[in-house]
């Protein structure tokens, strides 16, 4: 049987120490602000209450996906020492880096014959800690390669992604929101829940008056939804107090287990500072 290597994109909002405690590879997905570009997964990275301080200043982040070539030259060394590659991106809902990979395997099946697939969580951020963690598992549990990416591929653990914004601004600038309807959703104090759906890909799911009813409909749902028992996780961007009252709320009303941590640069540019979101396992 040969070695596995599971590798993830910084879409994951992993942290380093995380990674070296999993033994995955983690991909940067850069971004740029300002004019300077940065690697996510560096020590010197821009902290994220300067981040989201500066786009709440309306500076604008501009972020890209893993291209071909990028793959290429990460993959390579790991084929080279036997292993079988086993990547965990954004989902391919949201980023061309999902269908990149495949371009880079087509051209290094050429030299290899190794295995390399991508396992769609169909989810974002911490949400695809889900995946990581029980790829991870598996691996460590010495399982085979099909048999992983068989049993996670696409979200088999049924991840459920959800997340109110703290303002319209930035789905308009991302296109999924007109001026208009961004102005007069603003007017309204309309906070909608957002989700992944089936396929990956965002939709509003509903709309409320008011970021505390949108903040009260995540915990119902969370609570009411969630696996018994099982982790939820609880991203935000910029916005802690309310993401450690959410898991004081939910552990005191249940057996989960909550971790709380931020949403990575490249997801918190698109949906803007004070969001939040949850992330947990349907029952």
């Amino acid at each position: 049987m040969k070695k596995i290597k599971i590798i993830c994109d910084s879409c994951s909002s992993i942290t380093k120490e995380e990674a070296i405690k999993l033994n995955v590879d983690v991909i940067p997905v850069m971004f740029e602000i300002a004019g300077k570009e940065y690697n996510p997964m560096l020590d010197d990275v821009m902290d994220y209450e300067e981040f989201y301080s500066r786009l709440e200043n309306k500076e604008f982040c501009k972020t890209s996906c893993i291209n071909p070539s990028t793959f290429i030259n990460r993959l390579t060394p790991y084929l080279e020492e036997g292993y079988d590659i086993l990547f965990i991106p954004l989902s391919s809902g949201l980023t061309s880096s999902f269908n990149n990979f495949y371009t880079a395997k087509s051209i290094l099946a050429d030299d290899f014959d190794n295995k390399m697939e991508a396992i769609d969580p169909r989810s974002g951020s911490l949400g695809n800690m889900f995946t990581i963690l029980e790829a991870c598992k598996m691996r460590d549990e010495g399982m085979g390669f099909d048999e992983i990416y068989n049993a996670l591929h696409p979200n088999k653990l049924g991840v459920v992604s959800l997340f109110t914004i703290g303002s319209l601004d930035h789905l308009r600038r991302g296109g999924r929101l007109s001026k208009i309807s961004a102005i007069l959703g603003t007017l309204l104090h309309i906070n909608p829940i957002i989700k992944a759906n089936e396929e990956g890909k965002l939709e509003v799911d509903k709309k409320h008056r008011g970021r505390k009813r949108a903040i009260n409909d995540l915990l119902t749902r969370t609570i009411e939804n969630a696996k018994q028992g099982s982790h939820i996780f609880i991203g935000h961007t910029n916005c802690k107090d309310e993401a450690l009252q959410m898991k004081e709320t939910i552990e005191s009303m249940s057996d989960f287990k909550v971790s709380v941590g931020y949403i990575d640069h490249t997801m918190g540019s698109h949906c803007g500072p004070k969001t939040i979101a949850v992330f947990y396992i349907q029952k």
